[in-house]
């Protein structure tokens, strides 16, 4: 069971962005929120993107049916303000993914969001990271189209974040 929290910097030095250029490797991103979405990125094949599951069971089949090497999840916390029922069960789920990662061989990584923004530029709006995930990963560019797509957009980004900062 390997998880650790990246560095708050993410290094990126190249651009894979077609299906040719991923690793030999899967690699998951998830967005962990429950607008969140899971992202497969796997070798010369087109990159997936799934809404997050409902429930834990159907996570861990996402999860596990992909048969990851690499999962890079955008750290959670809570923040001021923000209610305690939905801070619960935003870190319930969040500790749920931690939990069917550990049951997988997969290294896992915690990227924190302000770190794989970063790399590529964005700020915290949303709707930019849905706009650059349209324009590198344009074989889906229609399952990104609504502003409510942010979710996919962002699991595409956190794991292509993390095949750059481990050159993958």
């Amino acid at each position: 069971y390997n998880v650790r929290l990246a560095d708050d910097d993410v290094h990126c030095t190249s651009v894979l962005t077609k299906p040719s250029d991923f690793p030999v490797v899967i690699v998951l991103g998830i967005d962990p929120g429950a607008t969140g979405a899971i992202a497969v990125l796997e070798h010369r094949a087109p990159a997936r993107v799934f809404d997050m599951p409902e429930t834990i069971a159907d996570l861990a089949m996402v999860i596990k049916s992909s048969e990851p090497d690499h999962v890079f999840v955008e750290y959670q916390q809570a923040f001021p303000g923000q209610g305690i029922a939905t801070t619960g069960k935003l870190l319930q789920h969040y500790g749920s993914i931690l939990g069917i990662l550990a049951m997988t061989d997969a290294n896992v990584m915690v990227l924190r969001p302000a770190a794989w923004k970063k790399s590529f530029g964005l700020s915290s709006d949303k709707d930019a990271s849905r706009l650059l995930a349209q324009d590198l990963f344009s074989h889906i560019s229609s399952q990104l189209s609504r502003k409510k797509d942010h979710g996919r957009a962002e699991a595409l980004l956190i794991g292509l974040a993390g095949t750059r900062m481990l050159n993958l």
